[in-house]
């Protein structure tokens, strides 16, 4: 795959794939500027049997019933909620689904139940005084939590973990009113999250929903014919695209493309896509259907 058309320059320093689509009308395998990008077209990782990858996970609250208990509800993650007093060691406590009184507008949301009173959950978290935390099985790429505000001040905050326990990653909201929501994102291209902690900045309070890790498996091309799917862990993967009837591809040559992905570097890899004479059809002007040219 050979082009001079610049990639997104946001792909610099990343980890993923990247590339073109495009119909090869030469069938050379190389984009050239006459030759027209393919929009909108699917973008897929598949593993060696040709099934499609899911590696974006999520739990989203809203799924769950009131009160129903989160901190296991996925193989890959355990949620607790870590509570800070003044004088007293780190106490661990449950997180359930919950409607927020709080912040009306979003969904149901992150709670947790208070140690004392078994009738009281908490809607609001702070990273002071009572943090959400997600603990992955093997360490990712890519984490992302919504914040709603719960007053006009309120300021979220997404922190990123090694392994060690050192801080590799931040995020922090813009102001939030209780109406008022922003998607906290934090990449690591080395994939070595191993943990999250998210709340209020300082002694301010937020209202926490739909937990989201690991990269997208799948994208569209866009109005260039350009793809990209960021925030891969390293190794070795399968990328296809989709095809019609009668298409093939030029490169790559045989079915999917293979690509090594590295830590701050995208891999490209292109698709060429030939269009190929529908065999029942007949190309003679007004004979369409005379599929074997017999005049009938």
């Amino acid at each position: 795959f050979v082009t001079d058309r610049p990639m997104n320059p946001s792909v610099l320093g990343s980890s993923g794939v990247t590339g073109l689509v495009w119909n090869d009308t030469d069938y050379d395998g190389i984009f050239d500027v006459d030759e027209i990008p393919v929009i909108d077209t699917p973008i897929q990782l598949v593993d060696a049997q040709g099934h499609n990858l899911v590696l974006h996970k999520t739990i989203i609250p809203d799924s769950y019933a009131e009160r129903a208990a989160l901190e296991t509800v996925h193989p890959d993650v355990t949620l607790s909620a870590n509570v800070y007093a003044s004088g007293s060691p780190l106490l661990t406590g449950e997180v359930v689904a919950m409607t927020s009184l709080s912040s009306p507008t979003a969904d149901r949301v992150f709670g947790a139940p208070s140690d004392v009173d078994t009738n009281l959950v908490f809607d609001t978290w702070n990273l002071d005084a009572r943090a959400l935390r997600a603990e992955f099985s093997q360490p990712v790429t890519t984490v992302s939590l919504r914040a709603w505000g719960t007053n006009a001040g309120s300021v979220g905050r997404l922190e990123a973990y090694n392994s060690a326990g050192n801080l590799v990653g931040r995020y922090t909201t813009q102001f939030l009113t209780s109406t008022e929501s922003e998607v906290m994102t934090v990449n690591r291209s080395e994939g070595d999250i191993a943990y999250v902690l998210a709340g209020g900045d300082f002694n301010r309070l937020v209202v926490l929903e739909d937990l989201e890790w690991g990269p997208q498996a799948r994208t569209t091309t866009d109005s260039r014919g350009a793809y990209w799917l960021p925030n891969l862990p390293e190794g070795t993967y399968q990328v296809k695209t989709a095809l019609s009837q009668f298409q093939i591809t030029s490169t790559p040559v045989g079915g999917p493309a293979e690509v090594n992905v590295v830590a701050n570097a995208a891999q490209t890899v292109g698709f060429g896509i030939i269009q190929l004479p529908n065999p029942w059809h007949n190309s003679a002007v007004g004979r369409s259907a005379d599929v074997n040219n017999d005049g009938g």
